[in-house]
C-alpha cells in the first residue's frame, strides 16, 4: 500500500530520531562524561553564558574526535535541511520538498510515475519534420498546455487527439497529466487494453481496477481503439465510463490512432456523443511521418 505524504514526512522525522538516539548512546558508551559535558553546555546555554558555552563546545568537539567520531557526530540530519522534514517553511508556506513529495505520490498514484520526462517544457518542435508536422505539433502543443491550464474549472471538458503512430498522441497525453499533476489536481493515466483487460477481470469476480476511473479529475485514456474489437463488453464499459464523466462534469483526454468517423463507427453514437461533444469537446487530427521510423534512419 502506498505511503500518504504525511506518513512520509513523519517516516523521516522517526528515523531522524531513532538514529540520533543511536548515536548518542555510542557516544555515552565510549565517552566517559559526555553526558555531563553536555548538561553543562545545555546549562551555559540557558544563562547565556557565550564564553562558557564557547569553551565547552570545544571540549565536546575534541572529546568526539579524540574517539574516534566526527565533530558533528550528533548533530541532527535532516532529509531537508530547510524545513528541517516538517514540510513547511517558517512563513508557513509549504517547502519545496514537501511539494515534490506530493507530487511523486500523485504520480505513482496516476500511473505517470515514470513519464515525468514528458512534459511541455521538454516538447521538442525540433525533432518533427519542418513544413505542416512542424507546424501541427506546434498547434498541438499550444491547444494541450491550454487545456491542461484550465483544468479543472475549463468549460473544454474533453480533448480526443487522433491520428497515425508516432506523431506525438502519446506524450501530448503525458504532458497534459504532469502539468496538472503539478497543481495538485487527480490524475489517471490507462490505456484501453487495460481497461478493457480490467473489466473483464471485473466480470469474473476479481477486483475493480477502473473505479477509480470514474470520478479523477482528468483521465487520460491512451491507445482508444486498441482493445479487442467487436466488444460489447468494451463498448458498454466504455460508455458508463463517459456517461459518469460527462454528467459529473469531470475532465477525459483521449488518444486514438483511429479517425473520428472510425471512432464513431466502431463505438456508436452513444460513445461518440459523450466523448465528441461538440459544446464541451475539441477533437485534434494530427498526420505526417511516424517520429519512431525516422528516428532510426
Amino acid at each position: 500500500m502506498q505511503k500518504s505524504v504525511a506518513e512520509i514526512f513523519q517516516t523521516r522525522r522517526d528515523k531522524r530520531i531513532n538514529d540520533f538516539s543511536r548515536k548518542q548512546q555510542e557516544v555515552y558508551s565510549s565517552i566517559p562524561g559526555f553526558s555531563q559535558l553536555e548538561r553543562d553546555m545545555n546549562l551555559a546555554r540557558a544563562s547565556k553564558d557565550e564564553e562558557t558555552l564557547v569553551r565547552l563546545v570545544k571540549e565536546r568537539e575534541q572529546a568526539l574526535t579524540s574517539a574516534g567520531f566526527p565533530n558533528d557526530y550528533l548533530e541532527s540530519q535532516f532529509f531537508c535541511t530547510v524545513c528541517e522534514d516538517t514540510g513547511n517553511l517558517e512563513d508557513g508556506s509549504e517547502c519545496v520538498c514537501m511539494k515534490r513529495a506530493r507530487y511523486q505520490a500523485a504520480a505513482k498514484l496516476s500511473n505517470m510515475e515514470k513519464l515525468c520526462g514528458e512534459n511541455f517544457e521538454s516538447w521538442d518542435f525540433s525533432v518533427m519534420p519542418e513544413g505542416d508536422q512542424r507546424d501541427g505539433s506546434k498547434k498541438l502543443y499550444s491547444i494541450c498546455e491550454e487545456y491542461a491550464e484550465c483544468i479543472p474549472c475549463g468549460k473544454l471538458r474533453n480533448l480526443v487527439i487522433v491520428g497515425g503512430t508516432g506523431l506525438g498522441k502519446s506524450y501530448a497525453l503525458h504532458a497534459i497529466g504532469n502539468r496538472v499533476l503539478e497543481r495538485g489536481v487527480s490524475v489517471r493515466l490507462i490505456n484501453a487494453p487495460r481497461f478493457f483487460a480490467a473489466e473483464m477481470e471485473r466480470i469474473r469476480g476479481g477486483q475493480d481496477e477502473n473505479a477509480a476511473l470514474y470520478n479523477v479529475e482528468l483521465l487520460l485514456i491512451d491507445d482508444l481503439g486498441a482493445e479487442p474489437a467487436n466488444s460489447s463488453v468494451a463498448a458498454d464499459s466504455l460508455f458508463a465510463l463517459f456517461d459518469h464523466r460527462t454528467c459529473e462534469g469531470r475532465f477525459t483526454c483521449a488518444a486514438s490512432n483511429l479517425s473520428p468517423g472510425e471512432i464513431a463507427q466502431r463505438y456508436g453514437a452513444r460513445i461518440t456523443s459523450r466523448l465528441m461533444d461538440a459544446s464541451c469537446s475539441k477533437v485534434l487530427s494530427l498526420s505526417g511521418k511516424d517520429l519512431r521510423l525516422t528516428s532510426r534512419r
